[in-house]
């Protein structure tokens, strides 16, 4: 998976952000381009421990019952001292034939939620996170994962752990386990020279 954010939208108390993803290898897929996009607020916009929330759509895709999951989803979360972000939310698959239980039947609605640690501090890098997230559902989005989160500096980072689907026969080869490796590097479009 190959893909860019970017966010449109100037203001601090309402944000928004629009994407692609290129799926690869892309056998069988006439069209490997998937979209997304959410608006939202960090936390605090509004007042004080005003919570974070969004609310968007994802797997965009162009490929008729093979990429075109598009699913809507709207997350809250709050930065709790100690404990770290907390985030959950719902989803809901507006293609039935592509959000189905092992046994063909529409699961197309389910829970979201994450945890984020605080920011441990460590020599040589910027930071590290601990992760974990989960999405219910009798279908293939179904799954949970953890890991960690080192950024070398400030904007780039590298995000790997495990994932275990819910529903391995739902996975290309009756998957039930896939390792994450994910490396983020933000730039910012609008920073003036020094």
């Amino acid at each position: 998976d190959v893909g860019l954010e970017i966010g449109v939208l100037p203001w601090s108390g309402l944000q928004m952000e629009v994407g692609f993803d290129f799926l690869y290898p892309t056998a069988g897929l006439d069209a490997p381009l998937l979209l997304n996009a959410k608006i939202g607020a960090p936390e605090g916009a509004y007042f004080e421990h005003s919570p974070g929330w969004s609310i968007g759509i994802y797997g965009i895709g162009f490929e008729e019952d093979v990429t075109d999951y598009n699913a809507l989803h709207v997350m809250v979360g709050e930065t709790i001292p100690y404990l770290g972000t907390l985030s959950a939310g719902i989803y809901y698959g507006l293609n039935p034939d592509l959000f189905q239980s092992p046994d063909g039947d529409a699961s197309q609605l389910g829970l979201m939620a994450s945890w984020v640690s605080p920011a441990i501090d460590l020599p040589l890098i910027d930071k590290l996170y601990f992760l974990w997230d989960v999405q219910t559902g009798a279908n293939a989005a179904a799954a949970t994962g953890g890991g960690i989160s080192v950024y070398f500096t400030p904007a780039i980072a590298l995000v790997t752990g495990p994932l275990f689907f819910f529903e391995p026969d739902t996975q290309p080869g009756g998957s039930s386990f896939m390792w994450s490796v994910q490396l983020d590097v933000d730039l910012d479009l609008t920073a003036k020279e020094p």
